[in-house]
């Protein structure tokens, strides 16, 4: 009996170790076939990883380039509007000026009117008392002529009288 008890044990012993070491040795190639695996896997994820970052480089380099060009084309745009808005401006800021030089201009010239209106008024005035004058001298022009005429003959007959006075008296001398 004593050797039945030693023996299962041994036997147990002997399978396990059988056991042990056959899983031992396919441990070692299932560790490496699994490492194997997983670097594969790995591998495979960093490929992938790899191409899809590259994709995503690429497709964000696409991106960059076309907000470039919007960035660009909205840039240009803007200044276009602020060029069409500066120059609306400036020709607004022209008209105003213009349209203050014009004011004073008009200003100056009804300023001048009232002036000229009021010179106009004087010589009106003047014109008005040399044609009055005017009708005044022709009025009283044939009364100068008689008068003129008048004074002729009292002229005349002064020097009518002188000089049968000095001829009278030249007489007497003689």
């Amino acid at each position: 009996m004593n050797k039945t008890y030693f023996i299962a044990p041994f036997v147990a012993l002997a399978l396990f170790i059988g056991a042990y070491a056959w899983s031992q040795s396919g441990r070692t190639e299932r560790a490496e076939a699994r490492t194997r695996e997983l670097k594969a896997e790995l591998q495979a994820k960093a490929v992938a990883e790899r191409a899809s970052r590259e994709q995503a480089i690429a497709e964000a380099i696409v991106l960059q380039e076309q907000r470039k060009k919007e960035r660009l084309e909205r840039e240009a745009r803007e200044s276009a509007e602020r060029e069409i808005r500066q120059a609306a401006l400036d020709a607004r800021d022209a008209a105003f000026r213009e349209q203050e030089r014009l004011a004073r201009e008009i200003d100056r010239l009804k300023r001048e009117v009232a002036d000229e209106q009021e010179a106009v008024n004087r010589l009106q005035i003047d014109k008005d008392a040399a044609l009055a004058e005017q009708a005044h001298l022709e009025k009283i022009l044939p009364q100068s002529r008689a008068n003129a005429a008048a004074l002729e003959d009292v002229l005349n007959k002064i020097t009518a009288a002188e000089a049968a006075r000095l001829k009278a008296a030249a007489e007497t001398k003689q």
